[in-house]
């Protein structure tokens, strides 16, 4: 029997592999999720090792110290976005309000609630991570607070239509008492 090259490349491949305790390259696993490629799926990983934390937690020390490392991260990738769309600025691009803590993210055309839940994202740094592996799309703005609620005022945002009537009420209340004043 004759052996090509690439069978004996391969039987060396696979030779060594079991010698370094690696599993063969066609290794597959079934797990619950289906038949994975790798040695476990995704959500399985996430489960074992949500298992592991509550039977082996880490120290308090530790667990506060990812929580600041994680809070860094998330305050870079924010400052990261806002100066993207604020043209390489921390400033509200209708107002020029500067104060970081203020200012965030608004979809141009509104609706920017509903765009998030149909991606199934959160607010804060789940759309941020979005925004950034999609490599910032086009039809958001850097505003202010302030602005964000005009603009949502002069576009009717809110989803709540007896909100808009009450505020007509209001308004045409205060018209009618500046003319008699």
């Amino acid at each position: 029997m004759v052996i090509s090259k690439a069978d004996k490349a391969l039987r060396e491949k696979t030779r060594r592999d079991k010698i370094r305790g690696h599993p063969a390259r066609s290794y597959k696993v079934i797990c619950k999720h289906g038949i994975q490629p790798k040695s476990s799926c995704k959500k399985c990983n996430n489960e074992d090792n949500k298992q592991r934390r509550l039977k082996n937690p880490p120290d308090l020390e530790t667990r506060i110290k990812q929580a600041k490392n994680t809070r860094l991260l998330n305050r870079k990738k924010r400052v990261k976005v806002i100066k993207y769309y604020g043209n390489n600025q921390i400033v509200c691009v209708r107002c020029g309000f500067k104060d970081m803590r203020a200012l965030s993210l608004d979809h141009k055309n509104g609706n920017g609630n509903k765009h998030r839940k149909s991606l199934g994202l959160g607010s804060g740094s789940e759309f941020y991570n979005w925004i950034i592996k999609n490599n910032y799309p086009d039809g958001y703005q850097v505003l202010c607070m302030n602005c964000q609620f005009i603009k949502a005022s002069e576009m009717q945002e809110r989803s709540n239509k007896n909100y808009w009537e009450i505020q007509k009420k209001i308004s045409v209340k205060k018209q009618a008492n500046n003319k008699v004043n």
